[in-house]
C-alpha cells in the first residue's frame, strides 16, 4: 500500500484512502481518460485493473495490491500510458 501511494502521488495521480488490499484511482484526473479507456490501455501493456463503470464510477479504476514485482510492472504500465 505504500508503495502504491508513493507512486500515484508521484505521478500525481489522485485516489481514495483506502483500508483493503485495493486502491481506487481518479484515472480522469490523473491520467485524462476514463477508467476504462486506461483499463483497456493497461490491457495491451499486459497489465489489468478493474474499471468500475457498473458502480456509476467512470472516471475511477481499481488497483489491486500484488507482490513487489507486480506492483512495479503495474506502475511501469500507467507511466506508459500517462506519456
Amino acid at each position: 500500500m505504500k508503495f502504491w501511494k508513493r507512486e500515484l502521488e508521484r505521478l500525481s495521480i489522485p485516489f481514495w484512502p483506502s483500508q483493503g488490499n485495493f486502491l481506487l484511482v481518479n484515472a480522469r484526473k490523473g491520467l485524462g481518460r476514463s477508467g476504462v479507456d486506461v483499463f483497456q490501455e493497461c490491457l495491451k501493456l499486459g497489465v489489468i485493473f478493474r474499471p468500475v463503470a457498473n458502480y456509476g464510477l467512470h472516471d475511477a479504476l481499481r488497483i489491486s495490491i500484488g507482490t513487489m514485482a507486480e506492483n512495479q510492472f503495474a506502475v511501469r504500465a500507467l507511466e506508459k500510458v500517462k506519456g
